[in-house]
Protein backbone atom coordinates (compact mmCIF):
# COMPACT_ATOMS: atom_id res chain seq x y z
CA UNK A 1 0.00 0.00 0.00
CA UNK A 2 0.97 3.31 -0.61
CA UNK A 3 1.61 5.95 2.07
CA UNK A 4 -1.04 8.47 2.43
CA UNK A 5 1.02 11.47 1.11
CA UNK A 6 1.57 9.39 -2.51
CA UNK A 7 -2.00 8.01 -2.42
CA UNK A 8 -3.04 11.94 -2.03
CA UNK A 9 -0.80 12.64 -5.14
CA UNK A 10 -2.37 10.37 -7.52
CA UNK A 11 -5.98 11.12 -6.70
CA UNK A 12 -4.74 14.85 -7.61
CA UNK A 13 -3.02 14.22 -10.51
CA UNK A 14 -5.88 12.07 -11.39
CA UNK A 15 -8.60 14.83 -10.94
CA UNK A 16 -5.86 17.86 -12.62
CA UNK A 17 -5.30 15.19 -15.90
CA UNK A 18 -9.85 15.54 -15.72
CA UNK A 19 -9.49 18.77 -15.75
CA UNK A 20 -7.30 19.36 -18.07
CA UNK A 21 -8.86 17.21 -20.78
CA UNK A 22 -12.28 19.59 -19.89
CA UNK A 23 -10.24 22.46 -21.12
CA UNK A 24 -8.80 20.84 -24.08
CA UNK A 25 -12.11 20.20 -25.22
CA UNK A 26 -13.45 23.77 -24.54
CA UNK A 27 -10.63 25.22 -26.35
CA UNK A 28 -11.21 22.80 -28.80
CA UNK A 29 -15.05 24.08 -29.83
CA UNK A 30 -15.77 26.76 -32.21
CA UNK A 31 -17.62 29.32 -29.56
CA UNK A 32 -19.85 31.53 -31.41
CA UNK A 33 -20.89 35.25 -30.05
CA UNK A 34 -24.44 35.78 -29.51
CA UNK A 35 -25.79 38.85 -27.66
CA UNK A 36 -29.67 38.55 -27.15
CA UNK A 37 -29.79 35.37 -27.56
CA UNK A 38 -29.27 36.11 -31.50
CA UNK A 39 -25.97 34.19 -32.36
CA UNK A 40 -24.27 37.55 -34.32
CA UNK A 41 -23.00 37.12 -37.67
CA UNK A 42 -20.63 38.84 -40.17
CA UNK A 43 -21.80 41.29 -43.13
CA UNK A 44 -21.79 37.93 -45.01
CA UNK A 45 -23.85 35.67 -42.93
CA UNK A 46 -20.64 33.55 -41.42
CA UNK A 47 -21.52 33.26 -37.57
CA UNK A 48 -18.59 35.20 -35.73
CA UNK A 49 -16.27 32.95 -33.53
CA UNK A 50 -16.17 33.91 -29.91
CA UNK A 51 -12.23 33.81 -29.09
CA UNK A 52 -13.38 34.68 -25.16
CA UNK A 53 -13.76 30.99 -23.65
CA UNK A 54 -10.81 29.50 -25.82
CA UNK A 55 -8.85 32.14 -24.29
CA UNK A 56 -10.14 31.62 -20.47
CA UNK A 57 -9.43 27.72 -21.64
CA UNK A 58 -5.85 28.48 -22.46
CA UNK A 59 -5.78 30.51 -18.76
CA UNK A 60 -7.46 27.48 -17.12
CA UNK A 61 -5.26 24.81 -18.91
CA UNK A 62 -2.15 27.20 -17.82
CA UNK A 63 -3.09 27.25 -14.10
CA UNK A 64 -4.02 23.44 -14.17
CA UNK A 65 -0.73 22.37 -16.27
CA UNK A 66 1.04 24.60 -13.44
CA UNK A 67 -0.72 22.51 -10.18
CA UNK A 68 0.76 19.29 -12.16
CA UNK A 69 4.63 20.31 -12.58
CA UNK A 70 4.52 21.83 -8.66
CA UNK A 71 3.25 18.34 -8.05
CA UNK A 72 5.42 16.09 -9.82
CA UNK A 73 8.15 18.37 -8.60
CA UNK A 74 8.86 19.68 -12.29
CA UNK A 75 9.40 23.08 -10.89
CA UNK A 76 11.88 22.27 -7.93
CA UNK A 77 14.62 25.05 -7.66
CA UNK A 78 18.06 23.78 -9.41
CA UNK A 79 20.51 23.16 -7.61
CA UNK A 80 23.92 25.37 -7.75
CA UNK A 81 26.98 24.26 -6.50
CA UNK A 82 29.71 26.94 -5.53
CA UNK A 83 33.49 26.43 -4.96
CA UNK A 84 35.39 28.13 -2.52
CA UNK A 85 38.89 27.94 -2.41
CA UNK A 86 40.56 29.13 1.04
CA UNK A 87 44.90 29.34 1.01
CA UNK A 88 46.34 28.55 3.69
CA UNK A 89 48.69 30.68 5.24
CA UNK A 90 52.68 29.74 4.77
CA UNK A 91 53.75 28.68 8.07
CA UNK A 92 56.69 31.43 8.03
CA UNK A 93 53.93 34.26 7.83
CA UNK A 94 51.85 32.53 11.10
CA UNK A 95 55.45 32.07 12.97
CA UNK A 96 56.00 35.87 12.55
CA UNK A 97 52.81 36.85 13.69
CA UNK A 98 52.97 34.38 16.48
CA UNK A 99 56.19 36.00 17.14
CA UNK A 100 55.17 39.92 16.88
CA UNK A 101 52.18 38.90 19.19
CA UNK A 102 54.65 37.72 21.55
CA UNK A 103 57.18 40.66 21.56
CA UNK A 104 53.62 43.05 22.25
CA UNK A 105 52.48 40.65 25.27
CA UNK A 106 55.83 41.27 26.87
CA UNK A 107 55.81 44.88 25.97
CA UNK A 108 52.30 45.30 27.90
CA UNK A 109 53.84 43.22 30.71
CA UNK A 110 56.83 45.54 31.17
CA UNK A 111 54.67 48.50 30.71
CA UNK A 112 52.07 47.32 33.13
CA UNK A 113 54.44 46.16 35.58
CA UNK A 114 56.52 49.40 35.78
CA UNK A 115 53.73 51.39 36.14
CA UNK A 116 52.21 49.42 39.53
CA UNK A 117 55.53 48.68 40.98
Amino acid sequence: MLPLADELRKVTLERLGEMRQSALEVLERIHLTVSQGKVIKHDFGIPLEDSAPRLAAIDRLLRVEERIAKLMGLDAPTRSEIEARVEQKPAELLALIAKARAEQDATEAELTGGASG
